[in-house]
């Protein structure tokens, strides 16, 4: 076996490969920290493709990356760069015609975009990435390999690894090992990937320990167990148990029945008519690529049979094909057992107790005759939260044998074979429905008693215990088996209306475009406007970019792991470390009493929670594991025993219960918590109507790449360098110091690049910071804390739920008149980032509307959950979906379209916020016509309606929300170091800005380059450190590297004026001015000058009040159009095209913008329709955890079609070099996918009788969707 990583497919020295470098050009890194696996994974598909022959399609790239998460970019430009190496990829990067469409190829609706890039609209830039292609070295010939039976041990824990080349010597160490160890101790190894599964089904949540073996063996060699064979005669196929998912997969395409002669077109990719086409179509679904690729199927179906409430799409998928396994026992004896005796006798136990173990599956091919005689209709089901990479919650398989009907009646199903899964703590094959279809015409009385049957065989197994929305599971159950009736008729045959039930659900290919104003300035020198690449992309493209979790240590270095609470609200008696201690490796376990400054973070929190102290939440630290290995160090923080007390009260879990509890915090000041202008009351006294309600808008999880990570390094005996992923560096300085009991110039707080922030690393990363420092300062070596992915999402606090109780009045336009608000947030155990969003939420209520009367009332409450940290423009998300909420209900009450009452309540020039700010500038109905006539919206409306009154179980919508969002500099603290080197005239510039993928680091390079009138190529910024900037700010809140660069430009403005009296008109001394000289002329300057003329300068910005003495500088306006559609009998929803039209000023870079414009807008899709947080009621427990239950997007939940235009002639003159903001203002934006869900569900609720308006929670997830539809069996459609 060899293995790539991407270190080997090339590199920054040697050359990037054409995939890096696709990347790179594409504006495909944002933080970087997903790249390498990017660059990898297609890497891989080209050269599987190349070794097989074989071409693809840009669909097939989209496919191939459902196992790949990126945070930042939305996905758009990493599909576009790897989509480029289809065989007919004839989309581009971009038209950068100036903010208008393509006019060398007219883009005729929103789905079509510039063909090929135009020349002439090519964006001349600054500076191109130089790279060349990799060159690979010559591989030698490699030297013949004979495989070797193997045996390791591992001395110090007694482990062993085995790796048989026969059945016999598989046997032979099963029965060996049985009698040492003990069969439950023994783990055949195919590819190990269930090693991400189990530890979410072992019982030890919420460390969630992977299952640990004492005996491993290989089983990758032996014989038996690695061929597959096909005996044409039986139409058999064999396949052994050691294949991976993938190969499965291949095998039962390959010998597939090509026959099909019902459906045709409409089959798609699927036949139905072929139980090995359906079988393999259904093992795709299973996790993703990667684990395909290595994961056995064998492999999967013990995972089921160890944990039977695995959902295990293999067990449903062979089951419904009515597979037979091979099982040999201990003695070697084999022999076969047909899936349903494999489902119904098998148990984990007898497998263990004896040796069992699979050794091949066999399917048989099904074979269809004359038309009108016995054939075989096949259909399986997946319904997920997320419908790429994420477990069933139904998984349903029909495999009937149906004899077709005469004179158009229905057909009669000779026999049949129902298996569910998902729905129930086990697969279980559906007997009692089973019975009912034999020999039974499948007619309409037919249906109704299978639906019975079927709920009879829901109660009988039981429904799944760890869901709490049984009745979605048992609905989803009987839609599938509705389904798999109308597969069993011609098409022909169907209500045009019912069709739409069993189409084909296929999302299409993504693509689309950008579409910005191009700055045409002839000066190839002049960077700032231009469109360059991200300067950290060929670093992050080859993996050298490193990160705080990638921070080598020295050879002494030790790892950290937090031991956090498992319950709340309790006391905290006894910490008992001695198991911990016993494991080999452990060197210390640190507790509160270890502190030797104050046991008090400016998070409102402990570092560690003081014995005889309140545990407020689950997953609050407790203590620190201290050892030789990151995975000691876990296993051991696991293994600690901590005794909790009563304090006599039930933990408040959800905002919910603490306004009925009244459980708040009262200590903020009215500023905070009230708002109001105008007159309400006597606004509500002469309004002719009024609406008033309770809305929702629940939490998100950051699932930021990085888990926060920090090492620390005692240095020179009294100082502490800590290296982590932090969006102040200052903030996480002074909190270190009071733990340790310091000096602030003692500590060192230095950041490079995280991977990933959103916010959550502003006050979210103090605690390992401070942790790791502690840990280094006791025992005087180096100490890395990186948290597990589960135990991050437990201790650290996403966003905050709100609630708003609304009271509207307005017009009999719509036009309001006044507004009462009501707001209730969750804030968890402490306040902590809550205050900022409070006040940030408040502020920007109004969104893009003016509401001339207006007051608000906010309470923060407390819960026992982990205190929230700052999110992606934090409180903004909630009001502003608030504000459109009332809206709609405005629009509803009225019998008015949306966008008709939004438009009508537009704010404008000469108008008030509700901070009593007047607009000026707006572009609010520039964004909003242009929106309108780029998406084609009114005649997309029309068609909407045409195919909602078409379609009866699917359903479309379509929507578009603005936003206004105010920026200002206020509060930022912004400070820049610039040096220059006189022998060769490269700059260096140090800047307290953390590079979280903002692209801060390439714009200040940029803004650097044009003030100094030199090549961005001679800058150079370094990593962000406390002791080169002192007193630094907070990077969030989109406004950092607005001022970052004003205060790299003060610096230059220095550093101009110093060097004027020895310029000779090479360099201008105006900073904004273009006029430059070349890079000779710049080093002639600097090496003529006098020794006395220091070439180091400081840059500072941070005004007391923003330079207009308003609230804010200015205000960023965009639009975005969506459409979705809807499967009316699942819940499932794809996003079909999102157009959206941006105010960004003057862009300080256009590629970097509209990836920071994509990112939030596919991070907002997330938030709407996947991202669900759930803490359970009465124990505080986090169960939306880890990979396996909470879904962020993937490449396959993007738009089908994204385009972005930023608008021409927008140079904002209250801005930074005449930009504005994007990391948070489009996110607001991609409200309209919501609303446009909530037109879709709007029509199903129709069909089923019921209209009006309706409440929708936010996330509208798979569950809530397909209830707010009101589907009712007896509205199931058959022809006969």
């Amino acid at each position: 076996m060899s293995i790539t990583t991407v270190e080997g497919i090339g590199s920054v020295t040697g050359g990037l490969s054409e995939e890096q470098k696709r990347l790179v050009q594409n504006n495909g890194t944002q933080c970087g920290f997903c790249t390498p696996g990017w660059i990898t994974n297609m890497h891989a598909y080209l050269e599987s493709n190349a070794a097989e022959g074989k071409s693809f399609e840009r669909k097939d790239v989209d496919n191939y990356f459902d196992g790949n998460i990126c945070r930042c970019t939305g996905y758009r430009p990493i599909l576009q760069a790897f989509q480029s190496f289809a065989g007919e990829s004839r989309f581009q990067v971009a038209c950068h015609q100036a903010g208008q469409a393509c006019t060398s190829r007219a883009a005729a609706d929103l789905e079509d975009i510039c063909g090929n890039e135009c020349p002439s609209h090519r964006s001349p830039s600054s500076t191109e990435v130089q790279i060349t292609k990799y060159a690979k070295k010559q591989s030698k010939p490699k030297k013949a390999y004979s495989v070797q039976p193997l045996l390791f041990v591992d001395g110090t824990t007694g482990k062993k690894f085995y790796r048989p080349l026969t059945l016999e010597q598989l046997s032979a160490v099963m029965f060996t090992e049985a009698t040492s160890v003990g069969v439950d101790q023994i783990k055949l190894v195919g590819g190990n990937t269930s090693i991400g599964i189990t530890k979410y089904f072992n019982g030890t949540q919420p460390y969630y320990v992977a299952d640990d073996y004492q005996v491993l063996v290989d089983v990758n060699h032996v014989p038996e167990l690695t061929v597959a064979t096909y005996d044409a005669v039986k139409n058999e196929l064999s396949i052994g148990a050691s294949l991976t998912l993938t190969s499965t997969i291949k095998l039962l395409q390959q010998y597939a029945a090509s026959s099909q002669p019902l459906w045709g077109e409409l089959q798609q990719e699927v036949n139905h008519g072929s139980i090995f086409s359906v079988t393999a179509a259904h093992l795709q679904k299973i996790a993703n690529t990667q684990v395909r690729n290595m994961g056995s199927w064998a492999g999967n179906l013990m995972t089921f049979l160890q944990y039977s409430t695995f959902p295990s799409d293999a067990v449903l998928a062979f089951a419904n094909a009515n597979a037979v396994l091979v099982i040999c026992d201990g003695d070697g004896v084999c022999s076969d057992v047909a899936m349903a005796d494999f489902l119904t006798t098998s148990t984990w136990a007898d497998f263990k107790s004896t040796g069992k173990f699979l050794v091949a599956i066999k399917l048989k091919e099904t074979t269809s005759t004359l038309p009108l005689a016995l054939r075989t209709v096949a259909c399986t089901f997946k319904v997920a939260q997320r419908e790429h990479n994420a477990h069933a919650y139904v998984n349903a398989g029909f495999n009937f044998r149906v004899s077709s009907a005469v004179l158009q009646g229905p057909p009669t199903c000779r026999e049949a074979r129902i298996v569910f899964g998902g729905v129930s703590n086990k697969t279980f094959i559906a007997t009692r429905t089973e019975r009912v279809l034999f020999n039974a015409s499948l007619n309409a009385q037919t249906l109704g008693r299978a639906l019975q049957a079927l709920q009879s065989d829901l109660v009988a197994i039981g429904l799944n215990e760890s869901y709490d929305n049984p009745a979605f599971l048992t609905a989803i159950a009987q839609n599938c088996l509705y389904q798999a009736f109308l597969r069993c008729y011609p098409p022909g045959q169907l209500p045009p209306t019912a069709l739409s039930a069993i189409l084909p659900w296929i999302k299409p290919c993504s693509r689309g475009a950008e579409f910005y104003p191009v700055d045409r300035d002839e000066n190839p020198l002049s960077p700032v406007g231009k469109a360059i690449n991200k300067l950290e992309g060929p670093i992050q493209a080859t993996g050298q970019a490193v990160y705080p979790s990638d921070e080598s240590l020295p050879s002494n270095g030790l790892f950290g792991a937090i031991v956090f609470s498992t319950k709340c609200a309790m006391t905290l008696q006894s910490i008992d470390a001695s198991a911990a201690l016993r494991l080999t490796g452990v060197t210390t376990v640190l507790t509160a009493a270890d502190i030797p400054g104050t046991n008090s973070l400016s998070t409102g929190n402990p570092l560690l929670v003081d014995l005889g102290s309140v545990v407020e939440c689950v997953g609050q630290p407790l203590a620190i594991v201290v050892a030789e290995t990151e995975a000691i160090a876990n296993l051991a923080a696991a293994s600690i025993k901590v005794t909790y007390g009563s304090i006599g009260q039930t933990p408040i879990t959800n905002l919910e219960e603490a306004i009925a509890k009244q459980s708040y915090f009262t200590d903020l000041p009215p500023e905070y918590t009230h708002t109001e202008i105008g007159d309400v009351n006597s606004a509500f006294a002469s309004a002719p109507y009024r609406a008033k309600g309770r809305l929702n808008a629940a939490g998100q999880c950051h699932f930021y790449m990085e888990a926060q990570a920090a090492i620390a390094t005692w240095e020179n005996g009294d100082t502490v360098r800590v290296i982590c992923g932090s969006q102040d560096l200052s903030m996480c300085q002074s909190n270190i110091a009071g733990v340790l009991g310091v000096h602030s110039n003692q500590v060192v707080v230095q950041c490079q690049r995280a991977g990933g922030a959103f916010g959550g690393k502003i006050t979210g990363g103090i605690t390992n910071a401070s942790a790791a420092a502690l840990c280094s300062q006791k025992l005087q070596r180096t100490v890395r804390i990186f948290n597990t992915r589960t135990a991050d999402m437990n201790m650290i606090g996403g966003r905050e739920e709100w609630i708003a109780d609304y009271d509207v009045c307005f017009d009999a336009n719509g036009v309001i008149q006044g507004l009462k608000y009501q707001f209730y947030i969750d804030a968890g155990c402490a306040e902590n980032d809550t205050v900022g969003a409070l006040f940030m939420g408040n502020a920007w209520a109004d969104n893009a509307y003016y509401i001339p009367n207006y007051v608000a009332n906010s309470i923060v409450c407390k819960t026992n959950t982990p205190s929230r940290t700052s999110m992606r423009a934090p409180g903004v998300v909630q009001t502003c979906l608030f504000m459109e909420m009332v809206l709609e209900r405005v629009a509803a009450q009225l019998s008015l379209p949306l966008a008709t009452v939004q438009q009508r309540n537009f704010i404008s020039d000469g108008k008030s916020t509700i901070n009593g700010q007047i607009i000026t500038n707006c572009t609010l109905s520039d964004v909003w016509s242009k929106v309108l006539k780029r998406s084609r919206y009114q005649e997309r409306v029309q068609r909407v309606a045409s195919f909602n009154r078409e379609n009866l179980w699917r359903k479309r919508g379509i929507a578009v929300c603005p936003v206004k969002y105010g920026m200002g500099w206020n509060g930022y603290n912004a400070g820049v170091m610039v040096g220059v080197r006189s022998a060769d005239g490269y700059v260096t510039v140090t800047h307290n800005g953390c590079e979280i993928g903002q692209g801060i680091n390439t714009k200040v390079a940029q803004a650097v380059a044009m003030s100094l009138g030199i090549s961005i190529d001679l800058v150079r910024i370094g990593r962000a450190r406390t002791d080169g900037v002192v007193n630094g700010g907070t990077t969030g809140g989109s406004g950092t590297s607005e001022v970052v660069v004003k205060a790299a430009l003060n610096a230059c403005t220095k550093l101009n004026e110093r060097l004027a009296p020895y310029r000779k008109n090479t360099v201008t001394t105006n900073p904004l001015s273009k006029k430059q000289g070349s890079t000779e002329d710049w080093v002639q300057l600097l090496q003529s000058l006098p020794c006395d003329v220091s070439l180091n300068v400081e840059g500072w910005y941070s005004p007391v009040q923003n330079p207009n003495g308003q609230m804010f500088q200015y205000f960023v306006y965009a639009a975005c159009v969506t459409e979705v559609e809807l499967n009316v009998l699942t819940g499932q929803v794809h996003v079909l095209a999102s157009e959206l039209v941006y105010d960004c000023g003057r862009s300080l870079n256009p590629a970097i913008d509209i990836g920071q414009i994509e990112g939030a807008l596919v991070m907002g899709l997330g938030y709407f329709f996947q991202e669900r947080v759930k803490y359970e009621s009465g124990t505080g427990i986090l169960q939306s955890i880890g990979t396996w239950e909470y879904k962020p997007p993937l490449a396959q939940d993007i738009p089908s079609v994204l385009n972005v235009t930023l608008i021409a002639d927008a140079y904002n003159k209250d801005g930074i070099l005449g930009s504005k903001a994007v990391g948070e203002p489009p996110y607001i934006v991609i409200n309209s996918a919501f609303f446009a869900l909530k037109m879709a569900v709007a029509s199903a609720r129709l069909d089923a009788g019921v209209g009006g308006y309706f409440d929708l929670p936010v996330p509208a997830t798979i569950d809530v969707r397909y209830t707010a539809c009101l589907v009712n069996p007896s509205r199931f459609v058959l022809p006969c």
